[in-house]
């Protein structure tokens, strides 16, 4: 568990299987890491955010767990209902893409790497705020883009223009 003041309280032990989340294979196989509060009413405290960012790296670096294996709550499929999104958790203001931006350490997307042909472009789309991926940190290139994409996109662009 990671308080508000960015101290890290430990449960029990890892090797130790836990529920913490609704599927059981899951509960089996992965660590659970509580970011203690309410991120449906509240902001994460920047001292939270960090500490968070400190231990799944070295959970990852430790456990040998890959980028695109960090998941929330709602991430996960629940075996009650059979789909993941059966929950909120861990809410609405959590900063997921934040925390995933900050350990790829520089790399923009799970799905493109520093030999994708447009990377300079897209590193500058993403600083600039213009583009920014689907929620598990996916750029997802060779799929169309939406209606809704390009009037985001373009909001964005009028928006970065302005000012």
């Amino acid at each position: 568990m990671i308080g508000h003041t960015g101290k890290v309280f430990n449960g029990q032990p890892v090797e130790q299987p836990s529920w913490h989340c609704t599927n059981y294979n899951a509960n089996l196989a992965s660590i659970g890491i509580c970011f203690l509060g309410n991120f449906e009413n509240i902001e994460m405290p920047i001292e939270q955010f960090n500490a968070g960012v400190s231990l799944i790296k070295d959970l990852m670096k430790k456990y040998n767990v890959t980028l695109p294996n960090i998941l929330r709550h709602r991430d996960i499929v629940s075996d009650i209902t059979g789909r993941a999104g059966s929950t909120e958790c861990p809410g609405k203001n959590f900063p997921c893409v934040h925390m995933l931006d900050a350990l790829r350490d520089g790399k923009p997307f799970f799905d493109i790497g520093e030999d994708y042909p447009y990377i300079t472009e897209i590193k500058t789309l993403k600083q600039l705020g213009i583009i920014k991926g689907d929620s598990k940190g996916y750029l997802k290139p060779h799929e169309y883009i939406t209606r809704e994409e390009a009037i985001i996109i373009a909001y964005r662009v009028i928006k970065l223009s302005q000012n």
